[in-house]
C-alpha cells in the first residue's frame, strides 16, 4: 500500500513527532512517503522519502507560532 502523509513542516512540534512516528511504524510493512508544504528539512529521523512541495509555503513558525505560551490572551493566575 502507498501511504503519503502530508504535514506543514518537520519541525520540532508534538504533532510532527506523532506524525513521524507513526509514518515510520507503517514505513516496516507499506511504502510510506512524507509530504512537507515546507522547503525546511525534518527535525526527525524519517524512514522514508520526504518530498517538498515545489511551491514550499515557509511561514517560519509552527502551527501556533514560536511561543505560543507567551501569545496566548488566556493567562494562568496563580
Amino acid at each position: 500500500m502507498n501511504i503519503l502523509i502530508c504535514i506543514e513542516n518537520l519541525k520540532m512540534d508534538g504533532v510532527k513527532r506523532v506524525a513521524t512516528v507513526v509514518g515510520n511504524s507503517l514505513a516496516k510493512q507499506h511504502n510510506i512517503f512524507y509530504y512537507s508544504l515546507s522547503s525546511t528539512g525534518s527535525f526527525f529521523h524519517l524512514e522514508a522519502p520526504l518530498i517538498k512541495a515545489k511551491h514550499p509555503i515557509n511561514s517560519g513558525k509552527s502551527f501556533r507560532e514560536d511561543l505560543p505560551l507567551k501569545n496566548s490572551s488566556y493567562r494562568l493566575q496563580i
